[in-house]
C-alpha cells in the first residue's frame, strides 16, 4: 500500500518524472516477485504436507483472490502519464 500511496503522491504533485516512474516500477516488480516467491514456497510445503493437487488448488484460490484485489486497486489508479 505504501507503493500505491507514493504513486498517488507523486502523480498528484505532478512529479512523475522518468526517475520516479522507474523507481516505482522497480519497487512494484519487486513486490510482485516477492508474491511469486511466497506462493512457490507454500506450494512446495502444501504439496509435501497434503498433496500436489491440494497445493495446486491453493495456488488457484490464492491467484484468484490476488486478481480480485489487484483489479480493485487498478480501477482506482490513474494511468502513468495521465493528467491529474
Amino acid at each position: 500500500l505504501a507503493l500505491f500511496a507514493e504513486f498517488f503522491r507523486q502523480h498528484n504533485a505532478g512529479g512523475l518524472t522518468d526517475q520516479t516512474s522507474n523507481e516505482i516500477a522497480d519497487k512494484w516488480l519487486g513486490v510482485t516477485q516477492d508474491r511469486l516467491d511466497l506462493w512457490k514456497k507454500y506450494h512446495a510445503e502444501i504439496g509435501k504436507a497434503v498433496s500436489p493437487v491440494r497445493a495446486a488448488q491453493f495456488l488457484q484460490v490464492e491467484h484468484q483472490i490476488a486478481l480480485l484485489i489487484d483489479i480493485n486497486i487498478a480501477s482506482e489508479m490513474p494511468l502513468v502519464g495521465q493528467p491529474k
